[in-house]
């Protein structure tokens, strides 16, 4: 066969010359099993008919007695369970169905002495099945079921067993007939006279052509690699060839797809760079807008402690003055209030140093309510001044937790923060801040409630993400609610957010009881009001 290839290969000729040849071949051998095809084409049409012959033998068999009997004995038995004559109508007409079918057996070659067999049996099963139906309609359903049991039941099994030899043989004799008719199609494939005729017309244009079928796709392809080569990703159309020139062309375009694809990853991975670039950015300045935060709560920390000593001396002469008898009723009313101003402005002294005091967390039996009092009181100042109503809603019977007071004020200071943001941008509101002990899970609760514009759902799949704010650059880290999430785990507990667009939100604080024994009593925090209209 090498030889041959390589002779082929050495003539000097047009490809168009050497394919014509090639097709003068494939005529000899079209003209050839032409001849060959005539001869068995009778003999097909044979095996056709005899195939149809045995394909309604079969259906007799099967389609018809056998489906016949089943559908016999469950006519018959639904007749025995519902007493329904409908039943008994449908059994009398698939009886008349089964005789058909076997009566037309004989004529397709089945021996009368089987048929008679069959017919003999089928006697037994109608007089049986009348028999179940006789019973049935005298009321006596017990024998009914007995004799569909022990006789119609094994009559229809015996007929059954009868049937199927009869259908295997003609199955078999079915397979070998298609077996025959397919060893002859084999030798002749199908081919018709007028087709030979055809072809032996068509070979000499096809052979003509087909070198254009070749050179075309090859300029294609060329001028597509050299388009490529310049700078351009095209690919190759008009090409459908299922040859080596077809897979060379699948070939070019799938390199196009894949450089693509190389290219677009490219501007991606630019893109992604950029963007990391740009959130490290974005991440430095939050840190140091952190760093100034730090240093603002030492400096915090230092003005209070030089705020304390004054303050101290205030409420101490101011207390001294009041002993004096001398003093008129007005007089010592104003004392009275320069002593209560200086001792709230002692406790807001006392909770700013509290809050800037660098300590290590520490979680003690600590009353929450005290925690929210304290927080509250470092806000009311500002929140008034904004005209921001503050309304503490606390349980009197609220437990002892183990908590740590710093790392919760420092939670419930950014949540009243938040709040105090949101309700300054809309002029005025109400904040609330609830408490309140879930005795069946055995958690306390801490509700903090503002009645401004809401969370954008967008933002609240993101809003504990670190360094995740809303706010301009310089107004926050986007680290204050991550922190606060963090606090909470730390705890046990969990914090929510709910916030309903237009309708305010409401950040809830679960945490657990130590011990719900351990309860306020009687220095319980009762319910009060803070701030102004």
């Amino acid at each position: 066969m090498s030889n041959v290839v390589r002779w082929v290969a050495d003539i000097r000729a047009p490809l168009s010359v050497k394919v014509q040849g090639a097709f003068v071949l494939i005529i000899v051998v079209l003209l050839a099993t032409a001849l060959v095809s005539f001869s068995t084409i009778s003999r097909v049409e044979r095996h056709a008919l005899e195939q149809q012959r045995l394909d309604h033998v079969v259906e007799l068999l099967r389609g018809e007695l056998q489906y016949a009997i089943v559908a016999q004995q469950h006519f018959a038995s639904m007749m025995v369970l519902t007493t329904d004559e409908v039943y008994y109508g449908k059994l009398v007409a698939e009886r008349a169905r089964f005789l058909d079918a076997l009566a037309q057996l004989p004529a397709h070659g089945f021996p009368e002495s089987e048929v008679g067999r069959l017919r003999a049996a089928f006697d037994r099963y109608r007089r049986a099945s009348e028999a179940t139906v006789a019973a049935t309609r005298g009321g006596d359903r017990e024998r009914a079921q007995r004799t569909y049991v022990r006789q119609e039941h094994i009559i229809a099994r015996e007929i059954d067993a009868m049937i199927q030899p009869l259908l295997t043989r003609a199955q078999a004799e079915r397979q070998a007939t298609l077996t025959r008719a397919m060893r002859d199609q084999t030798y002749t494939n199908g081919s018709m006279a007028g087709l030979f005729l055809l072809a032996i017309g068509l070979a000499v244009a096809l052979g003509s052509l087909l070198a254009r079928f070749i050179v075309h796709p090859i300029r294609r392809v060329d001028a597509t690699l050299e388009r490529m080569a310049s700078g351009e990703l095209a690919s190759v159309d008009g090409v459908v060839n299922r040859d080596e020139l077809g897979s060379l062309t699948t070939h070019v375009n799938r390199m196009r797809e894949k450089l693509e694809d190389a290219s677009a990853r490219e501007r991606q991975a630019g893109a992604k760079l950029q963007e990391q670039v740009e959130s490290l950015r974005r991440t430095q300045e939050q840190l140091a807008q952190a760093e100034k935060l730090s240093a603002l709560g030492h400096l915090v920390a230092g003005v209070a402690h030089e705020l304390n000593n004054p303050l101290t001396a205030i409420l101490g002469f101011a207390h001294l003055l009041g002993q004096r008898p001398a003093l008129d009723g007005d007089a010592r009313k104003e004392l009275d209030v320069i002593e209560e101003q200086a001792a709230r402005a002692g406790r807001i002294v006392r909770n700013l140093l509290l809050f800037a005091r660098s300590q290590g967390p520490e979680r003690i039996p600590t009353d929450l309510n005290a925690v929210i009092m304290k927080t509250v009181e470092l806000k009311r100042y500002q929140l008034t001044v904004d005209t921001i109503d503050v309304e503490c809603v606390l349980d009197p019977d609220l437990p002892i937790s183990a908590l740590d007071p710093a790392q919760m004020q420092q939670v419930l200071l950014n949540l009243l923060n938040n709040a105090h943001d949101a309700l300054r941008e809309c002029g005025q509101g109400c904040l609330t801040v609830r408490s309140s002990w879930d005795r069946a899970a055995g958690r306390v609760l801490v509700d903090v409630i503002d009645d401004g514009p809401g969370i954008p759902p967008h933002v609240q799949a993101r809003i504990f993400d670190p360094f995740f704010t809303t706010k301009e650059v310089g107004d926050g880290t986007g680290l204050g609610l991550s922190i606060c999430h963090g606090i909470v785990a730390e705890h046990g507990g969990s914090i929510t957010v709910v916030s309903p667009p237009g309708e305010g939100t409401t950040f809830t604080i679960s945490l657990p009881v130590v011990s719900d024994s351990l309860t306020l009593g009687a220095g319980a925090v009762p319910a009060v009001y803070v701030g102004a209209h």
